[in-house]
């Protein structure tokens, strides 16, 4: 049985409740095929620990029909770069971190009857990690009290990955059009991943 609660005390303090599998399918169930591509945009302002953001990259991920490894991997990473969570638990943002992780670790498995390489799910947690953000969507705030962000991501075939950070204030305020980033970053996560091994 699918446990909905971790705790009383979270119940009573922050009204933690999970929402179980057959409803998440259920919900997700009435949202049009289309809206379900690779680089589509989700963000769950209350992620908990991820059962709606990890069913959304399980069907992102069936929609993968690259039958290289390299391609594959690429596009697993823009899947988990288009899902956003907040949570006000720190233990829930990390628990969905490592439910992202397992999910595509899963889904290339199922693809290639072994694991991705290591720098591929090390990406793949690099990402989570920033996408999934402890913090609260009501007062945009994260956990220690600075303003909420998140990353736009460009995955570069030559393995770089460069992504630029938009505060979640702004973002509203010009309703997503025009909105100049905070910062921008290149990283090298994959560059040293062999093509045909990844």
């Amino acid at each position: 049985m699918e446990r909905q609660v971790k705790s009383k005390q979270r119940v009573s303090d922050f009204g933690e409740v999970y929402t179980a599998h057959r409803q998440v399918t259920d919900m997700l169930d009435l949202i049009p095929g289309e809206a379900v591509g690779i680089d589509i945009t989700y963000l769950e302002p209350a992620c908990g620990n991820g059962n709606f953001i990890v069913e959304i990259l399980k069907r992102k991920f069936a929609l993968i029909t690259a039958k290289d490894p390299w391609t594959y991997s690429i596009l697993m990473l823009r899947c988990v770069a288009s899902v956003y969570g907040v949570d006000i638990q720190k233990d829930n943002t990390m628990e969905t971190v490592d439910r992202i992780v397992a999910a595509a670790e899963k889904t290339y498995e199922k693809a290639f009857h072994c694991l991705p390489d290591a720098l591929v799910t090390d990406a793949v947690r690099k990402i989570a990690l920033r996408n999934i953000v402890w913090g609260n969507t009501l007062t945009g705030e994260t956990g220690d009290g600075k303003p909420l962000s998140f990353h736009e991501w460009d995955m570069r075939e030559d393995g770089s990955i460069m992504s630029k950070e938009y505060a979640l204030t702004d973002m509203i305020l010009h309703n997503g059009v025009g909105t100049q980033p905070m910062c921008k970053h290149t990283y090298r996560w994959l560059t040293s991943v062999n093509k045909e091994t990844a």
